[in-house]
C-alpha cells in the first residue's frame, strides 16, 4: 500500500516556521489585538486565587520569559511559567474555577495537575485563519508532592469534574526536575491560553492543521491577578509601582548598547515587551525596528523548545538578570548590537526603546546611536502604574 510522504522531523520546524512567518501578513482581523487578551483576563481577576495558600507576589522566585537559571550557573533559558517559593506540604489552590483536566507525571514537571477554564467571552487570537476565536485557558501546577496523588484519588476527581477557585488540588513538593533537596521547594505555575499544546507539539504531529492553534500557548501567569490587590502585594501594598529605562555604561555588553529595565517593585516582575526603533535624527524617519514580545513570542522562535531557549544575538536581544530574594527591584536588560545597527551606528541616528508590561503600561527612552560617555546611566524614563499617560496600540 502506498504510504503518504511526511516531512522529515528535522525539516518540519523549518517548513512551519516559514508558514508562520507568512501568516504575519494576513489581514488584521486574523490577528487579535493583545489588548483583547488583557481585557479578557482583567474581567476575571477579581475571582482568582493565588495558587499557594498564604503566599503573596513577594514569594515569586522566578518569573516568566527569558531568565538566568539559578540552578544551572546562570545559563539562559525561556521560563514558561513562574516559580512560587514555599514549604513542602503547603496547600496548592486552584487559581480560577473550571474543570479538572488531569493529574500526570513527567521527569521535568514531576506530579502535576491541569485545570481547564472558560473565559466569560471569546477572544480572537493567533495567525490561523481557520481558528481565530478562543474561550479556553489552562492552568498547570507542577512539582507537587506525592501526597497530592493520594488527595486527588480520595476526591475521586476525573476529567470534567467541577473545581472552584481556591479548592486545594495538591501540596507543594519538589518532584521532577525541580532541583531536588538542594533547591527551594516551589510551585511551577503556568497559564496556557487557547490550547494546552505547545507549538512544538503541534508541529511534531501531522504538522499545523486547521484545528491547531498555530501559536505557543504559554502566557505570563500574572495576567490572572490584580497587581493592585493589597493582600497579594503584602508589605508593598502602599508602594508605587513604576518602570524605568536607563542606558548602561559602554562595554556592559561588548557587542552594543545596553538598556537597563527596572520595575520599582520586585513583587511585580511583569515585563512583557521591548520595541526598538532607529530613526534618522534630521528627518525623523524610521530606518530600522525590532520587537521582542514575551507573551506573543514576537522576535522569538517558538517552533521548538530548543529554539526558544536559544537567543538570536544578531538582533536586539534580552539579557535577563538574576532574580534574587534580597532584591527590592526587578531588573532586566536589552542589548542592541552594533552589528544590527550597521550603517546606522552613527551620531546621525537615534535608538529609541519602549518597554511594556503585561498590562500595557509603558516607559520609553531615546538616545543617540553613538552616545556621549556622559549620557550613560544618566537617562531614565519613568512611568507610574497609577499615572499611565499612554498605552501601546
Amino acid at each position: 500500500m502506498h504510504q503518504p510522504r511526511r516531512f522529515p522531523v528535522f525539516a518540519r520546524a523549518i517548513f512551519f516556521r516559514a508558514i508562520l512567518a507568512l501568516a504575519a501578513f494576513l489581514p488584521a482581523a486574523a490577528h487579535a489585538s493583545y489588548e483583547d487578551i488583557v481585557s479578557a483576563f482583567t474581567a476575571i481577576r477579581s475571582n482568582t486565587t493565588f495558587p499557594v495558600q498564604g503566599k503573596t507576589l513577594d514569594d515569586i522566585e522566578e518569573t516568566f520569559g527569558p531568565r538566568r537559571q539559578p540552578s544551572l550557573s546562570g545559563s539562559y533559558d525561556w521560563h514558561r511559567g513562574i516559580d512560587i517559593d514555599g514549604t513542602g506540604g503547603e496547600n496548592i489552590l486552584a487559581a480560577y474555577g473550571g474543570t479538572f483536566e488531569k493529574l500526570d507525571y513527567s521527569a521535568s514537571a514531576g506530579n502535576y495537575v491541569v485545570i481547564k477554564h472558560t473565559l466569560p467571552s471569546s477572544v480572537a487570537f493567533g495567525p490561523n485563519p481557520a481558528k481565530q476565536t478562543w474561550t479556553t485557558f489552562y492552568t498547570y501546577y507542577m512539582h507537587l508532592s506525592d501526597d497530592s496523588v493520594t488527595l486527588i484519588d480520595n476526591q475521586g476527581w476525573a476529567k470534567g469534574s467541577a473545581i472552584t477557585a481556591g479548592t486545594t488540588i495538591g501540596y507543594l513538593g519538589n518532584t521532577g526536575g525541580s532541583g531536588g533537596e538542594a533547591y527551594a521547594y516551589h510551585l511551577h505555575f503556568e497559564l496556557r491560553f487557547g490550547t494546552s499544546n505547545p507549538l512544538e507539539n503541534q508541529i511534531a504531529g501531522d504538522g499545523l492543521t486547521a484545528t491547531d492553534a498555530w501559536f505557543d500557548p504559554h502566557m505570563h501567569p500574572l495576567l490572572l491577578f490584580n497587581p493592585n490587590d493589597a493582600t497579594l502585594r503584602g508589605a508593598s501594598s502602599g508602594a508605587t509601582y513604576a518602570q524605568s529605562l536607563s542606558l548602561l555604561a559602554a562595554g556592559t555588553h561588548a557587542d552594543g548598547l545596553t538598556f537597563q529595565y527596572t520595575s520599582s517593585l520586585d513583587e511585580l516582575p511583569m515585563l512583557n515587551r521591548f520595541d526598538v526603533t532607529v530613526r534618522e535624527i534630521a528627518s525623523g524617519n524610521v530606518v530600522l525596528s525590532h520587537t521582542l514580545d514575551f507573551n506573543q513570542r514576537l522576535g522569538f522562535d517558538a517552533t521548538t523548545n530548543a529554539a526558544l531557549d536559544t537567543r538570536d544575538l544578531t538582533q536586539p536581544y534580552s539579557a535577563p538578570q538574576y532574580f534574587e530574594d534580597a532584591d527590592t527591584t526587578f531588573n532586566s536588560q536589552l542589548v542592541v548590537p552594533t552589528s544590527w545597527l550597521g550603517a546606522y551606528n552613527s551620531a546621525a541616528y537615534s535608538v529609541g526603546v519602549t518597554a511594556s508590561d503585561i498590562w500595557l503600561n509603558a516607559t520609553s527612552l531615546t538616545v543617540s546611536a553613538v552616545p556621549e560617555p556622559t549620557t550613560y546611566a544618566a537617562l531614565a524614563g519613568l512611568l507610574a502604574l497609577g499615572a499611565v499617560t499612554w498605552r501601546r496600540r
